[in-house]
């Protein structure tokens, strides 16, 4: 189910993990799986050290500035691009702007736990625009799978609120493993809202 979910189903997948953790290879693996099921494979990368089979074309920042990239990106229109990595305010908001126009992307990024990779969007692109730039990350750990989020949104009253006034959009951020709401992400005020959702049916309890 998750291999049938990368391969057609996500168009917008962050790879993220600790240094060390396996996410270049995992995303070397994906390559070389799009490849074979004869996807248009392209990479962005800074450096280039992906090792990924002879017909992806590799662009590097190096040789060319965010635009340019973006540009030869948008003509060349390819099934998906890996960015590799997404560390900086150009690069989340290139990864943006390439999603909105429809290009396939899988984006290597560095994060201590899952949901962090998440948080690095927030403030860099409007909340509600999210989940169509994101809607799958995929955290390796110790060079295997360790959880896998899917994200949602959707019209509610935030997880732990009760009066219907407070209807608002939320990312639902899910487990694909285990079917559970993890985390909704909205805004309250000026604040951005980042809820585990475990926590607060426990801080009920013990009321």
């Amino acid at each position: 189910a998750l291999a049938d979910h990368l391969r057609s189903k996500s168009k917008g997948l962050l790879i993220s993990g600790a240094p060390g953790e396996g996410k270049t290879t995992f995303a070397q693996a994906l390559a070389e799986l799009y490849t074979k099921d004869n996807k248009i494979v392209k990479t962005l990368e800074s450096p280039r050290d992906l090792m990924v089979p002879d017909q992806v074309v590799q662009y590097s920042f190096t040789y060319g500035g965010h635009d340019e990239v973006r540009d030869i990106l948008l003509l060349s229109r390819p099934d998906c691009a890996f960015y590799d990595e997404v560390r900086n305010k150009e690069d989340f908001e290139l990864f943006a702007d390439l999603r909105l126009t429809g290009i396939g992307l899988i984006g290597v990024t560095h994060a201590t736990k899952p949901v962090d990779s998440i948080q690095r969007f927030v403030g860099h692109v409007e909340l509600g625009i999210i989940p169509q730039v994101i809607d799958t990350v995929v955290f390796i750990k110790a060079g295997a799978i360790n959880e896998v989020l899917v994200l949602d949104l959707m019209v509610k009253v935030p997880h732990g609120m009760m009066s219907e006034d407070l209807a608002r959009p939320v990312i639902q951020v899910s487990s694909f493993l285990t079917k559970k709401v993890l985390y909704e992400i909205y805004s309250f005020g000026e604040q951005i809202v980042v809820m585990d959702t475990a926590k607060v049916d426990a801080m009920r309890e013990e009321k």
